[in-house]
């Protein structure tokens, strides 16, 4: 398995409705966000016929818990072949 998307996720995001950065590679993330500590991250894999995984590093240990609870669901994408809105 191989991450799809890298998300840098600024603090504050929970309070606002655009912010994530999205990166194809680790490398290309830290080279551009010089992250000083070690974020918080959550992992998110969702799909149907093809499985999309993503990694979210967040500055905030709040935004990331918010996210784990519920701000996923933003995030989510339904593939309309496999899966009709509920």
């Amino acid at each position: 398995m191989s991450i799809d998307n890298f998300f840098w996720v600024p603090a504050g995001i929970r309070n606002k409705s655009m912010g994530y950065k999205k990166y194809k590679s680790w490398a290309d993330m830290v080279a551009a966000e010089s992250p000083s500590a070690r974020p918080y991250f959550v992992f998110l894999a969702q799909g149907g016929k093809s499985l999309v995984d993503e990694q979210y590093f967040f500055e905030s240990a709040d935004d990331a818990l918010w996210f784990w609870d519920h701000g996923y669901q933003q995030r989510l994408f339904l593939d309309d072949q496999d899966s009709p809105l509920p």
